[in-house]
């Protein structure tokens, strides 16, 4: 192909382009430019892979089973929906062959491009946040295009601010691990934090302040890695009178966020959409499956699915199941998983699974930012594996 440091940068690009949305360039919607390189990176797996890695054989595994799915429900076919799923798996296993087999990233290079990405989310939404406070509601230039009306809340350098609050969760999540991995010792905060007080700040800010419960919620499961045995009681005590503080503060990212917390107690799925429809997006996929799966063990519908696009065409929220389980089955989505698990995380017993099933859905839909973020756990899988070459 070209030389080792030309395919850094490739990789770079292409974690830049699945984490990022330059919506001036790109739209609001599906990005024609992502599905182009997209496009591209097949033609080069088709072409050029020469490792059969584990991306490879789970990904064409994973394919097979969707193909298999689609033959027992054909009335539902539809070449554009398949041609734009597969187009992500392609795309990650060039991506996974890259960081692998073809070991493009170095430690170094790896943890600056993470802080970079990280800083560039939080001055871009400073900017915009800056731009709002005076008075200007819309100025594509700086990713600026449209108005959330909660308070100085702005999407940063992605569609949506919930979808700006995962990755900048994960981010963060992988520069604490990776400050881990280099002093060889776990609860590497303080290390992280003399060195990186203006991401970590910026971080916070960006959090508390983007207008996103999903923010709220990513900072309460990153706060979770930090819990030890001994400190478990006063996290406890510490989590009940935050919740009752919380409860009292007049701030709308808070105020949906605990309402969110009390709706999902109650099982009630109108008032999880009540609460926050964006929160509800990934909460009730989880209650529909867990419901859908118990109803229908005896069907066939449950093991290949009612076709393509049945998710999405269904009249409600209320009703939607994790992807894949509606549209391709049971079967597809176990195969699903075992791509993400044998791909992206090392252990299942982490964060990295705590935040697949919580922040983005327990799932691997058709959208870029979740593919971005899948991208990122293979990378620092990479390093964790590997932690001889740091």
């Amino acid at each position: 192909m070209t030389s080792n440091f030309s395919l850094k940068y490739i990789g770079a690009i292409l974690l830049v382009l699945m984490t990022t949305q330059y919506i001036p360039i790109e739209g609001n919607g599906i990005s024609d430019i992502k599905f182009y390189v997209m496009c591209l990176c097949s033609f080069f797996v088709i072409f050029n892979i020469k490792y059969f890695s584990k991306a490879l054989i789970w990904g064409l595994i994973y394919s097979f089973v969707v193909l298999l799915s689609i033959s027992f429900n054909p009335e539902n076919f539809r070449l554009s929906t398949l041609i734009y799923k597969f187009s992500f798996v392609f795309m990650f296993i060039l991506f996974y062959d890259l960081v692998f087999h073809r070991k493009i990233f170095e430690f170094g290079f790896f943890e600056k491009f993470v802080k970079v990405l990280l800083a560039a989310y939080i001055i871009t939404l400073m900017i915009q946040q800056l731009f709002i406070f005076v008075g200007i509601q819309n100025f594509p230039l700086i990713n600026l295009t449209y108005f959330l009306d909660r308070g100085i809340g702005s999407n940063s350098l992605s569609l949506e601010p919930s979808h700006s609050a995962r990755i900048m969760t994960i981010l963060v999540f992988i520069l604490i691990r990776l400050y881990e991995i280099k002093s060889k010792t776990n609860y590497a905060i303080k290390s992280l934090y003399e060195n990186n007080k203006f991401l970590l700040f910026g971080f916070l800010w960006s959090m508390l302040t983007m207008g996103s419960a999903t923010a709220i919620i990513g900072l309460v499961i990153l706060s979770l890695y930090f819990v030890q045995r001994k400190y478990l009681l006063r996290m406890i005590v510490f989590s009940v009178l935050v919740y009752f503080i919380l409860n009292k503060i007049d701030s709308n990212p808070f105020k949906r966020t605990i309402d969110t917390v009390n709706s999902i107690f109650t099982l009630n799925q109108q008032e999880i959409i009540d609460a926050d429809q964006s929160a509800s997006f990934r909460i009730l996929p989880l209650l529909n499956s867990y419901n859908f799966i118990g109803d229908n063990i005896d069907k066939a519908s449950l093991w290949f699915g009612l076709g393509i696009d049945s998710n999405v065409t269904l009249t409600s929220d209320e009703f939607r199941n994790i992807s894949d389980l509606s549209d391709y089955g049971l079967i597809t989505y176990i195969f699903s998983l075992i791509f993400v698990f044998k791909c992206c995380i090392k252990n299942f017993l982490s964060m990295q699974t705590l935040f697949f099933f919580i922040l983005l859905g327990a799932g691997i839909s058709s959208i870029a930012y979740l593919w971005g973020i899948l991208m990122l756990f293979s990378s620092l899988k990479y390093f964790e594996l590997r932690k001889d070459i740091i």
